[in-house]
């Protein structure tokens, strides 16, 4: 049966190309919408892995920016959204340039491909996110603590960070981690030097500091 595809005069987004049915490689793609996810699947689309086509990612990509414009997205979630949309956009402007309505109309959206480069320049810009939005809460952790502060382990890297902070006796791990349209901080506290779990807490960026100064009582007096 061969696999048609109409455009939709006036439609926008993931509209704008249609199928009459869902052709191989168009199944739903089973990870929660979240920059994380994104970058699964960037990264696969990179490794060229056959694991995720690239219609199935634009697909995805559409469905998670509808969510995000759907709901109450946080401020800081905007450069994701900007990166979806484009992906999900230049899905289809890659179409319209490259194929005519005969040629879509006898092929599969599954076996479409677009370059290997824009899939690398959108993996740069979800990182570059990532760090901006964990830079902002270590500037305000310096501001606060000055030369007290030290990065450690690695710092910062791939959206997580780690630091101490000097005559506080705990280590401070960070994830950057989104739950309904919320950029949220994964915290662990462990002891330091190293050895014992001391908390695990589930915060706003804005949240982190005060987090910190809990530490600066006794440890009785600790959450």
């Amino acid at each position: 049966m061969a696999r048609r595809y109409f455009f939709e005069a006036g439609a926008r987004g993931r509209n704008l190309l249609s199928a009459t049915w869902d052709p191989p490689g168009a199944v739903q793609i089973a990870l929660a919408f979240t920059p994380a996810s994104l970058a699964v699947l960037l990264e696969a689309a990179i490794r060229d892995d056959g694991q995720y086509s690239h219609y199935a990612i634009a697909t995805w990509c559409d469905q998670y920016l509808q969510g995000l414009l759907h709901d109450e997205t946080d401020d800081l979630l905007l450069p994701v959204q900007k990166i979806v949309e484009d992906i999900s956009v230049q899905w289809d402007l890659y179409l319209l340039n490259t194929y005519t309505v005969d040629q879509l109309s006898g092929m599969a959206l599954a076996d479409v491909r677009l370059p290997e480069g824009w899939f690398s320049d959108w993996l740069c810009q979800l990182a570059r996110w990532q760090e901006n939005v964990l830079a902002l809460s270590v500037q305000a952790l310096k501001a606060h603590y000055g030369d007290r502060y030290r990065a450690y382990g690695g710092g910062t890297v791939a959206g997580a960070t780690a630091f101490r902070i000097r005559d506080l006796a705990v280590v401070f791990s960070v994830i950057l981690d989104v739950e309904m349209g919320s950029v949220l901080y994964d915290v662990q506290v462990e002891s330091d030097p190293p050895g014992d779990y001391i908390r695990d807490a589930r915060i706003k960026p804005g949240q982190l500091l005060a987090l910190v100064q809990d530490y600066e009582r006794a440890p009785t007096d600790w959450p």
